[in-house]
C-alpha cells in the first residue's frame, strides 16, 4: 500500500509527497473520495458522522452497526480504507489521515497506516472505531 500511495503522490504532485496537501497544477488537494475514485473507481461512502451508507448506485439509507461490521469484514475482498477524525481520536492515530482498513474479526477491526512505521498495524475494537473514524470508502463489487 506504500508503494500506490507513493505512485499517486508522484501521479498528483509530480514527485513530491511532501507536497501532497497543497494546491497544485491539478487544482485542490485531493480527498479522500477522490483518492479512492481515482485508484479503485466506483465505492460505495459509510458516514459515521451522520449514519449514512451512500452506495455507488443508489440513495442513502440509514448505516446499522451490522451494515457497519459487513462492510469491514469484506475489506479482504475489497479495497477499504476509513479516514480518521480530526480530533478525539486515540495519541497513536493521526487526525483527518487515511487507514487501510484490513478487516473486521469479531468485535476487533484491523487497519494499517499506509506511511509505515513500528505502528503502522493496529487493532481496536469496533465501538472504538467508530468513535475514531468519520467515513469507511469500499470499492464496489467488480471495481
Amino acid at each position: 500500500m506504500s508503494y500506490i500511495e507513493k505512485a499517486y503522490a508522484v501521479f498528483r504532485v509530480g514527485g513530491s509527497y511532501n507536497r501532497l496537501n497543497t494546491t497544485t497544477q491539478l487544482g485542490q488537494p485531493p480527498s479522500l473520495n477522490q483518492v479512492m475514485e481515482d485508484l479503485a473507481g466506483p465505492y460505495d461512502f459509510a458516514d459515521l458522522a451522520e449514519n449514512l451508507m451512500y452506495r455507488h448506485n443508489s440513495d442513502s439509507v440509514a448505516l446499522t452497526d451490522a451494515e457497519l461490521r459487513q462492510m469491514l469484514a469484506r475489506a479482504n475482498l475489497r479495497a477499504t480504507v476509513a479516514g480518521s477524525r480530526d480530533d478525539g481520536i486515540p495519541e497513536s492515530f493521526v487526525p483527518g489521515h487515511a487507514y487501510t482498513v484490513l478487516g473486521r474479526t469479531g468485535n476487533t477491526v484491523s487497519l494499517r497506516n499506509p506511511q509505515g512505521g513500528p505502528d503502522a498495524a493496529v487493532t481496536m475494537s469496533f465501538n472504538d472505531f467508530k468513535t475514531s473514524f468519520r467515513a469507511v470508502l469500499q470499492a464496489s463489487p467488480g471495481s
